[in-house]
Formats: C-alpha cells, structure tokens, sequence
C-alpha cells in the first residue's frame, strides 16, 4: 500500500513540476501586449492605448459612469493605415472643428469623433456605438495636449 502511495505521489509531483513550467510560457504567448500610451486625470486612466494580438486596443473610461469607473474598448487591426487615420481625424479635427462627429466604421462597432469649442479651448471625445440598438458610451472630453499625448506625440 505504502509503494502504490509513493509512485501517485511521483506522478503527481511530476504533473505539478511540468504545470508551473509550462503554463507561465502558455501565459505568456497569449498576452503579447504592447503598451503604446495612456492618459490619466487624477490619477485614473481616461484613456489609454495598447497594441495585442496585432489588434490596436483603445480604451477609455466610459462617463456616465461616474462612482465605479468602467471602461470601454474599441479594437482595429494592426495596420498602420488605422492608427494614422485615426490620429489625423483627431489632430485635424482640431484645426477645422467640424459640427458633424467624424465616424470610423470597424468590424462591429463604429467609433464617432465629437469636436467642441468651450471657453475659447477645443476639445474631442469618443463615442463608441455598439450592438443593433446603436448603444452609446462617451469618453471625457480632451484637449488637444492630451490627443497628442495619446498618439505618442
């Protein structure tokens, strides 16, 4: 009895050993992620933009959520033609204001740029809208500082 106790426990001490090699490399292929910028108000993230699994993520804080943060996410392809597009809607948008919201259509989520003029200080927000019943979530409203920081200029 004691033999057939020492060969399961060989075998599970075997198991174990194998798991907690394998499963950190496992971990980490799956989370290859980028860090490209973020923008935080008070110590809390508003805004910030990562680059996984050759998806270019941005999240933002989603303001109607004013007691619990929640976040947001919009993904697009890792194509260098998004990011620029993206990038100039916004810091162009800044030079000619445009009333209506400049609209990028993604797989299953379209993203709408708002511009505004308050007090004499331009500023944008994203708004993402999601699912069949076109649900909105708003990020805050930036300036122009903060979109150049979150495109890493």
């Amino acid at each position: 009895m004691r033999s057939e106790f020492i060969k399961k426990s060989g075998i599970i001490q075997k198991w174990l050993c194998l798991c907690l090699l394998v499963y950190p490399l496992m971990i980490q292929a799956q989370q290859e992620e980028k860090f490209v910028s973020e923008v935080k108000l008070m110590n809390v993230v508003e805004v910030e933009i990562t680059l996984k699994n050759n998806l270019y993520e941005v999240r933002f804080r989603d303001i109607k959520k004013k007691r619990f943060a929640r976040y947001k996410t919009f993904h697009f392809p890792d194509d260098k033609k998004h990011f620029f597009k993206l990038k100039d809607a916004v810091l162009s948008g800044f030079d000619s204001l445009p009333e209506a919201p400049h609209i990028l259509d993604f797989t299953e989520e379209k993203v709408e740029i708002q511009f505004r003029k308050s007090f004499g200080v331009s500023s944008f927000r994203f708004v993402l809208v999601q699912g069949k019943k076109d649900k909105r979530y708003y990020s805050s409203w930036l300036v122009k500082g903060k979109a150049e920081k979150i495109f890493g200029m």
